[in-house]
């Protein structure tokens, strides 16, 4: 069964991030009975002004009538959205944590949501532990799909996935999509990877045969394989996606993410700001 794109967690910090991500959003949603969160965490460090440091959750805002800047924008985007989109249901929440990526972890594992929409634009690669939210994480720990959107993609629609294929039939990235078939024009790069010490007939080509068949069948989308030489899955599949410039890289968060352990470095990390590349973490 397809998956469907009803319950969105939009985690918003009211910067360029808000913005594409609300856009990337208001793509894939359904045509009705859609709900998006849209949530601000609020940190003891945030940039904010110090008045918003008694942020504790939108309920006791709304009890105490105190309607902060961040309250404010929220309504705002809230207002913005449904104003213009009427089969949309937007859900406003604010809350005061030490860590954004614990906050959003937690949120989503009450909320429960089809996929988690990240907006970045800051790019940390050279010094990844400054990264307050890593997507692959969060995907990781919640087992919901997180979508990362850098600004650069912000009118860029999807029209190429590229989808690494491992030794196993990857259910959910069929599911994903399925989904997203149904959204956009898609043409679909599957992709083997491969290290140097390997040959073509060293590989199980079950998983890829499968997933080439049941998308042939079920998406009718334009298919490719493609046989890329590389030690390490996700450099060799962010090279490869952005060779060909597409518009989505599909990956798992446990084994297709990391480019170094030490220090722990992960794709999301190596887009920059203008990269119209998203990256969809299952």
């Amino acid at each position: 069964m397809p998956a469907i794109f009803r319950t969105i967690l939009v985690p918003v910090d009211f910067s360029i991030n808000t913005q594409v991500a609300v856009k990337k959003c208001l793509e894939i949603i359904e045509p009705e009975g859609t709900i998006i969160h849209l949530f601000h965490v609020h940190t003891p460090n945030s940039t904010w002004r110090s008045d918003l440091k008694e942020i504790l959750s939108a309920r006791k805002l709304m009890e105490r009538g105190d309607f902060s800047i961040a309250s404010k924008k929220l309504l705002q985007w809230k207002s913005l959205i449904e104003d213009n989109h009427s089969n949309v249901k937007v859900v406003v929440d604010i809350v005061e944590a030490a860590t954004v990526e614990n906050a959003i972890t937690e949120k989503a594992m009450r909320l429960m949501p089809d996929i988690v929409i990240v907006g970045k634009n800051r790019n940390h690669s050279r010094l990844p532990f400054l990264n307050t939210v890593s997507p692959h994480r969060i995907a990781k720990v919640t087992g919901f799909p997180v979508l990362t959107v850098k600004p650069g993609s912000i009118y860029n629609k999807v029209k190429s996935i590229v989808v690494p294929i491992g030794t196993f039939v990857p259910q959910k990235k069929m599911e994903l999509l399925l989904a997203l078939r149904h959204k956009y024009r898609l043409s679909i790069h599957l992709v083997t990877i491969m290290s140097g010490k390997q040959n073509a007939n060293e590989f199980s080509a079950h998983a890829l045969l499968t997933s080439y068949r049941f998308l042939r069948d079920v998406t009718n989308c334009p298919l490719a394989h493609e046989v890329v030489r590389g030690s390490n899955i996700a450099r060799s599949t962010l090279k490869f996606a952005q060779q060909i410039k597409a518009d989505m890289l599909v990956v798992d968060s446990d084994k297709e993410t990391t480019i170094t352990s030490f220090p722990g470095k992960y794709i999301s990390d190596e887009l920059d700001p203008n990269s119209r590349l998203q990256i969809l973490t299952v």
